[in-house]
């Protein structure tokens, strides 16, 4: 913000309920500005744009007048700050009361892409709690059974003092396998390749195991590495199963793990004779713009939870709490088993779990629920 300047004002229409369908100069108003007033309705925007610059997040729902929210941020703008105005639909009925407010204060008007007949999609909410955007591409296909997407994420990925290790570790070299479990572990180790110079090619005559197929996606587009091993079932337990079969006694594994993960892999590995060297370089925080994001959700009447791991369930638990929100009205979608314990420890509810046990699954089991949704009601 900067002082004895005015600031800007920018009006954004998010688009029809899908935060895919927002514009890139949309996006980018909402990521530099120092204050968000935001429709609830355009609750996915405003995550997928990030916005963790602002010095304010500040909520309005339908009922109020666009025109007061308006006022109000041409004030601030007055004042030096970078206000954005996130409103649901093209912004195009916004865009003459804006004229009308902000008379000597620099604004812009960033239209969004209009639905059917210019009406916001108003089909059941799915909120995807990843810190992870292109799980909006995973779910896709449930915009075409009449599914709104809200990118609502949780949590965070922070670097913890084990990446230095895992760089010094690279370095050193003396270990034949690698184990990735997941798309953070594989931009964790591509960190770690770029801050000591090396690439791929280090890696060369090294055994890599990826849990899943996602895991081995990211690793061939973000590493540039192909994995030799991925289990059938895209679980530790699976990966520890594959082990077993194959035989690794008397092997190395390097294993860039997070803080707080299973136990499941290193463990498993070691009792069949491997030597594992678990590094952890990354952990996941909460996100401290859970609690806004949850009652945003909620506000716009929120069908599921979509959660990919323990940790997720508890920041919503959190989140759910410090909002004083029966549990008992809160529906949860699971990625695997560990994750629907997790929730049902929490006291959540979560019928749906993927199988198998990857966004992909969770997406068509989420798809599932919302036909049988479509048949009960047409029943």
């Amino acid at each position: 913000m900067t002082r004895g300047a005015l600031g800007l004002v920018s009006l954004v229409g998010a688009g029809p309920g899908d935060p895919r369908l927002s514009t890139l100069a949309g996006q980018r108003a909402v990521a530099r500005a120092d204050v968000v007033y935001y429709d609830v309705a355009a609750l996915g925007t405003l995550a997928l744009a990030g916005g963790e610059g602002a010095q304010e997040w500040i909520a309005f729902g339908a009922d109020n007048a666009r025109t007061s929210v308006l006022r109000r941020a041409a004030s601030r703008a007055r004042a030096g700050a970078r206000v954005c105005c996130l409103v649901a639909g093209s912004g195009a009925p916004e865009a003459a009361a804006l004229a009308a407010v902000v008379a000597g204060v620099p604004s812009e008007v960033l239209l969004g892409v209009e639905g059917p007949s210019g009406a916001v999609v108003r089909g059941p909410l799915v909120a995807l709690t990843r810190d992870v955007p292109s799980d909006l591409e995973v779910f896709e296909p449930l915009v075409a059974q009449g599914a709104r997407l809200a990118y609502v994420p949780l949590t965070d990925k922070h670097a913890t003092l084990g990446a230095t290790r895992l760089e010094a570790r690279l370095v050193a070299g003396g270990f034949t396998d690698l184990v990735v479990t997941s798309a953070h572990g594989v931009r964790a180790l591509q960190r770690a390749l770029v801050a000591t110079g090396l690439d791929g090619r280090a890696l060369h005559g090294v055994t890599t195991w990826a849990l899943g197929p996602p895991t081995a996606r990211a690793l061939r587009q973000v590493a540039g590495l192909a994995a030799d091993l991925v289990p059938a079932s895209f679980c530790g337990d699976g990966l520890v199963a594959l082990a077993r079969e194959i035989g690794v006694t008397g092997r190395r594994f390097l294993f860039p793990a997070a803080a707080a993960a299973r136990r499941v892999v290193p463990e498993g590995l070691a009792a069949l004779g491997a030597e594992v060297d678990e590094i952890v370089c990354y952990e996941t925080v909460p996100s401290p713009r859970a609690a806004e994001l949850v009652a945003g959700a909620l506000e716009l009447g929120v069908a599921l939870f979509a959660v990919a791991s323990p940790s997720a369930v508890a920041v919503l638990d959190g989140a759910l709490s410090e909002l004083e929100v029966d549990r008992a009205t809160i529906t949860l979608a699971a990625i695997g088993p560990t994750t629907a314990e997790a929730a049902r420890a929490a006291g959540l509810a979560a019928p749906i779990v993927g199988d198998p046990h990857t966004m992909g699954g969770l997406a068509a089991a989420v798809g599932d629920w919302l036909a049988r949704g479509r048949a009960q009601a047409g029943g």
